[in-house]
């Protein structure tokens, strides 16, 4: 009976990793960014226009490195999927280009990734930013269907009124920064936690015939994730 026991849960771990887009993503080390951070403090533009020091690109992925990933436990950072390299920031102008790479070129949570991206910084810049957001060039076999739904507000502020959708959102966004602070009370070397929502199925977005900005479903357990994106 243990033997059987024990094939049982090797072939459901197999099934489990089956399913998943990227079974075994390649990590990478948290990156120490406060030397280059030195020596710099945080001006209220609303209190001090003329005082305010310039948004670079590192204060940009400071605010994206630890976004959760919607498929692991990981951090955008530890995935690679955001690099300082790949984000752009014109401050004169307000502008911004964040370019991420999904871990697999078919990556059916590329859409999802930039949603969490841009709603994090919708949630952290001064709103005279214009914020693009798009997968970089050649990582993805939907790169060009994938960036015009990122670019289109109508379907992302749609997708941003679904409470479960939202709530995805708002852990990959959140988790992370609450997960570390429970190691440190702990003591323990655990990064992140699942976080559960049902089952159903949920829009993500407007629903007109085929133009869908993608459908998923409402868990986060990784074994049954799965995004679809329309063109």
């Amino acid at each position: 009976q243990h033997c059987d026991a024990q094939q049982t849960r090797d072939l459901a771990g197999k099934t489990i990793m089956a399913e998943l887009i990227n079974p075994s993503p390649v990590l990478h080390a948290r990156r120490d960014t406060g030397t280059k951070r030195e020596g710099r403090h945080a001006i209220s533009e609303e209190e001090h226009p003329q005082e305010r020091e310039p948004i670079d690109a590192l204060e940009i992925f400071e605010h994206l490195r630890d976004i959760t990933d919607p498929e692991h436990p990981y951090t955008l950072e530890q995935l690679n999927v955001v690099e300082e390299k790949l984000i752009d920031v014109d401050d004169h102008k307000s502008r911004i280009r964040v370019q991420f790479t999904p871990t697999v070129a078919h990556c059916s949570m590329a859409t999802l990734i930039g949603l969490c991206v841009r709603v994090k910084l919708m949630r952290s810049l001064p709103p005279r930013f214009k914020v693009d957001i798009q997968v970089s060039p050649g990582s993805h076999s939907s790169e060009e269907a994938v960036n015009k739904q990122l670019a289109d507000k109508e379907r992302v502020a749609a997708a941003l009124e679904n409470p479960s959708l939202l709530d995805m959102v708002n852990d990959a966004c959140y988790q992370q920064k609450a997960g570390l602070q429970q190691e440190l009370d702990a003591g323990g070397e655990q990064v992140g936690n699942g976080t559960t929502h049902g089952t159903s199925q949920v829009n993500l977005g407007i629903n007109n015939n085929t133009n869908t900005f993608a459908t998923l479903p409402s868990t986060k357990q990784a074994s049954t994730r799965q995004l679809e994106v329309y063109a």
